[in-house]
């Protein structure tokens, strides 16, 4: 609901439209994501796109069928790939989503519902396996991040899993930050 709020009301900001179009972006990748996770365990489901209150009809309509909402979510992912800045910044705070994790957001939802697609009789699941290819191949081939290496292959994987602060590890997209003892 307030990713829906946000984006019927961001034009109302004094900003440039490519300062604007960086939070859509932030704001589409969340809701993409979450439609995503919501279809990947429900099937069909209750798609909406603009702010509900408690006396609007789209509370009691029919669920959604998964491939329409797939193709909103698509879109969103897309779109947020596409207008979020590489870097915001800010340090590469951790949790702060860019371009790079909005690709790899969009390669596994993607793997995730073109596989599913393929073997459970969805239509065209070629077309979304190679979109997570692309996203994949993007982020891959043009991402600033790079393996965990201290030169010691077989405590390297163990060690970046036992960081208790993972700021500038290149290998780590997107983590949560926890502060012992709060």
């Amino acid at each position: 609901r307030a990713v829906n709020i946000g984006l019927a009301n961001y034009h109302k900001a004094d900003l440039p439209a490519q300062v604007i179009d960086r939070y859509v972006g932030e704001a589409r990748l969340f809701r993409g994501w979450f439609y995503a996770d919501k279809v990947s365990k429900f099937g069909d489901v209750s798609y909406a796109d603009k702010e509900l209150n408690v006396d609007s009809p789209e509370l009691y309509a029919t669920q959604t069928p998964r491939e329409e909402v797939m193709e909103h979510v698509l879109e969103d992912l897309t779109f947020a790939a596409t207008h979020l800045p590489n870097n915001w910044g800010d340090g590469q705070d951790p949790g702060r989503m860019n371009r790079w994790v909005a690709l790899l957001v969009k390669s596994r939802v993607c793997l995730f519902e073109g596989t599913w697609r393929k073997y459970h009789g969805g239509t065209d699941p070629n077309r979304w396996l190679q979109e997570a290819a692309d996203a994949a191949k993007e982020l891959i081939e043009n991402g600033p991040y790079q393996l965990y290496n201290t030169g010691h292959p077989l405590s390297d994987y163990n060690a970046i899993h036992r960081m208790n602060d993972l700021t500038g590890v290149q290998e780590v997209m997107y983590w949560r930050k926890y502060a012992p003892g709060i």
